[in-house]
């Protein structure tokens, strides 16, 4: 954690709740990881001719709801999680 701390991906003190939250640093590598996640399944469903899914991330302000169904229906197959 310190390392992270360092680097300025995590916020340098926990939040209300006593947990370490990511710094605005850490949100943009969060979406580069995911997004180089998704691109790279894509072009693994390219390689085996399989046409990919479109995914479009939602929007910031979406609801949870809308995000879990997201989650559940899109990321999980792209990230194997």
């Amino acid at each position: 954690m310190q390392k992270l701390r360092e680097n300025g991906v995590v916020n340098p003190i926990k939040d209300d709740k006593q947990k370490w939250t990511l710094s605005i640093d850490g949100e943009d590598l969060r979406n580069m990881l995911i997004s180089l996640s998704v691109w790279g399944r894509q072009r693994m469903d390219d390689q085996e001719e399989i046409i990919p899914q479109l995914i479009v991330e939602p929007e910031q302000v979406a609801d949870l709801k809308s995000l879990v169904k997201f989650r559940d229906e899109v990321v999980r197959k792209y990230m194997n999680i």
